[in-house]
């Protein structure tokens, strides 16, 4: 289904604007003047009066809609990953499941200064006037039709007049935010002695200008320039934080300073989501998000939600280090901050390489280090990522077992090592919430010591033999990691015949997981970054409900 809008007699209009100046003085009454998208539910008209002299842009009302996306939508190819258009001009991920239904990430990128498409209402234009308008499909006002109720004067103008003053006099008048003249000083003679006399003068808000005496021995003014915004010892005030209020005072070089707090500040900023489940029935929760007024509004209803805790863990050895540091803010930005936009999701960081032994790993490499426990915070769970460190192995196998075995509760190894310290509410050695989903989300481009055999026969793949006591074996962690029950994930930068690639899916086959947890990499672009971070975020999203 599409979208169309017609639109009748365009016009585009500016309107400008300045700081609110309130002089109390008389007014001069002589002065002059991608892939198919399923629309989202419509949007409510937003029309009404305005707020002061811009009208806001509400927005729609009831975005209830919004994120949930279609219920049980169906789709043909199991494990497709399509980026389709929602809100406001944002963009969401949807994957197809196994039972062929489409499962919808949430919507990001929104334009939260945007309008939603095809709302209709009324916009500035010209002097204070305004005119009908609508929202395009690119979430921006358009005006239709006329401006109407337009002031006197552009916002800013200053002027001298001999309106209003005796003959000989002249007065200065200042166009205030509501396109209308105020007086700013009384009515004085402007006769002048010397013709052809030139003068600087000061003027309006600490500003200047020149005067000329002309032959009938009366002063001539220029443009005043070099203002400021605003007159020594004014109060204002400004918007600050989330929808609260600065307080201002104009200096003696006529320029706003803050001072005090900000005030009257709500509980988020536009464009917020968080989950919660006042409101729902038991075990279930709603998504709220934060409208243009800083107050959440339901975007999804009540639905059975599951927290969900995901430990990111990195293989930090050799090339795949640096692929994976230079690409650390895409990994922040396209998945640690889009995941911890929900309430019920929680993102930590480790990392690997090997043991310090050779010939398996060199000074420095560690089998096992947690950065971060899984975390609601995003600055606590970048300062994990941001502090992995580049480290060597000898080898190609990489100690990815022994890694899986402490965050799935083994005892960690003496040496090598390095495991969380875990606050009391919290279990095993992925620090895990007690009721949440535990995902561990592997990124290598390796196979691993100790694991599964990548050719599918019997025996570990490249077992150690030189560390004491001896590493974790693959049948050990397996039965731990499935009496856990984690979901095991993985990220391969490998070509789908190399050991790498067929052993981590050998080993998530073993956790009796789906194949789908398994995502080649092909390389290290940006828009390879991009398409594999966003299937790994489709597959945690879906594991929030269940």
């Amino acid at each position: 289904m599409t979208r169309v809008w017609v639109l009748a007699c365009v016009a585009l209009v500016a309107c400008g604007k300045s700081s609110t100046i309130e002089d109390g003085g008389v007014t001069d009454d002589g002065g002059g003047p991608d892939a198919t998208h399923v629309p989202d539910a419509s949007p409510r008209d937003d029309a009404g009066a305005p707020d002061g002299d811009l009208p806001r842009d509400a927005g729609p009302t009831d975005d209830a809609g919004h994120d949930a996306g279609p219920i049980a939508e169906p789709c043909e190819t199991p494990g497709a990953l399509e980026s389709v258009a929602c809100g406001r001009c944002g963009r969401r991920d949807r994957f197809c499941s196994a039972e062929l239904v489409w499962s919808y990430g949430p919507c990001r990128d929104e334009r939260v200064d945007g309008c939603a498409p095809g709302s209709t209402g009324q916009r500035a234009c010209g002097m204070c006037g305004l005119a009908d308008a609508v929202c395009t499909e690119s979430c921006e006002w358009r005006l239709i039709g006329d401006c109407a109720g337009e002031g006197t004067c552009e916002p800013g103008l200053r002027q001298r007049t001999s309106a209003g003053c005796p003959a000989g006099q002249t007065r200065e008048v200042f166009c205030n935010d509501a396109c209308s003249f105020d007086v700013v000083e009384a009515c004085r003679a402007d006769v002048c002695e010397t013709p052809g006399q030139v003068e600087t003068v000061a003027c309006g808000m600490c500003g200047t200008r020149e005067r000329f005496c002309n032959a009938s021995r009366t002063w001539e003014y220029g443009a005043c320039g070099g203002e400021g915004v605003c007159r020594p010892g004014e109060a204002s005030s400004e918007a600050c934080g989330m929808c609260g209020t600065q307080s201002l005072r104009c200096t003696t070089a006529c320029q706003w300073e803050a001072f005090g707090a900000c005030a009257g500040e709500a509980s988020c900023a536009p464009g917020d989501t968080r989950r919660t489940s006042a409101g729902c029935p038991a075990g279930q929760a709603r998504l709220l998000r934060c409208d243009d007024t800083c107050t959440f509004v339901e975007a999804e209803p009540c639905s059975d939600r599951r927290p969900v805790d995901v430990m990111l863990l990195l293989d930090m050895t050799g090339s795949h280090a640096f692929q994976v540091t230079d690409a650390q803010t895409r990994i922040r930005d396209e998945l640690i901050r889009p995941l911890l936009t929900l309430e019920d999701v929680a993102v930590g960081v480790a990392e690997y390489a090997d043991f310090a032994i050779n010939p398996y790993g060199s000074a420095g490499d560690v089998a096992f280090r947690g950065l971060a426990i899984p975390t609601t915070t995003p600055s606590e769970a970048e300062a994990g990522l941001f502090a992995l460190s580049t480290m060597s192995g000898n080898d190609t196998p990489e100690s990815g077992v022994e890694a899986l075995a402490v965050l799935a509760g083994l005892a960690p190894h003496p040496h090598g090592v390095v495991p969380f310290t875990c606050p009391a509410s919290r279990v095993g050695g992925g620090c895990w919430r007690p009721d949440a989903v535990r995902v561990v989300l592997v990124l290598t481009d390796a196979a691993n010591h100790n694991g599964p055999r990548a050719d599918g026969t019997a025996g570990l793949e490249s077992p150690y033999s030189r560390v004491v006591p001896a590493p974790y074996e693959w049948p050990a962690v397996q039965a731990a990691a499935v009496d856990a029950e984690i979901q095991y994930m993985a990220i391969v930068q490998s070509d789908a015949t190399a050991a790498a690639y067929l052993q981590h899916e050998i080993m998530i086959a073993d956790l009796g997981l789906d194949a789908s947890y398994l995502i080649r990499r092909f390389g290290s672009t940006a828009t390879n970054w991009t398409a594999v971070l966003g299937m790994a975020r489709t597959r945690i999203e879906a594991l929030r409900t269940p």
